[in-house]
């Protein structure tokens, strides 16, 4: 079976009680609407999992990012999907505040976000130390 490339860009920034991390509800005809969800999607054509991150970034939310702030944070196979996941540190606030929750907070909202990202926050969290145990 060959997996279908994704990217994603997990926006970040530091507050008071730990990480942000910024998310938009999906909004979309299949089981996962109306999750939280970080911006990104499919890989097109010959572009790096890097330029598909931005360029779905940008359509997704209007934001544009410099190629040069991000970092590939990891990769996940979760068949049929094999998802390649970036980090932006957001210092210079290009991301809606509304948007930003902390990372402890979305740990504990499981049910609202798709459950490929339960892997993603605990690795996240794992790397930056957040403090709320995985349930």
């Amino acid at each position: 079976m060959k997996l279908k490339p994704i990217s994603i860009l997990v926006p970040m920034k530091e507050a008071s009680h730990g990480v942000e991390l910024w998310v938009q509800k999906r909004i979309s005809n299949d089981s996962l609407s109306g999750l939280l969800e970080f911006p990104g999607g499919k890989i097109e054509g010959t572009e790096t999992p890097e330029e598909a991150a931005l360029r779905e970034t940008n359509e997704e939310v209007g934001v544009e990012v410099s190629l040069q702030k991000i970092i590939r944070f990891a990769q996940y196979q979760f068949t049929p999907l094999i998802l390649f996941v970036h980090i932006y540190w957001d210092d210079t606030g290009l991301f809606a505040t509304e948007g930003y929750h902390s990372l402890n907070h979305l740990i504990e909202m499981r049910g609202k976000i798709p459950p490929n990202n339960i892997q993603i926050l605990a690795d996240i969290s794992k790397r930056f130390q957040a403090v709320v145990p995985l349930k």
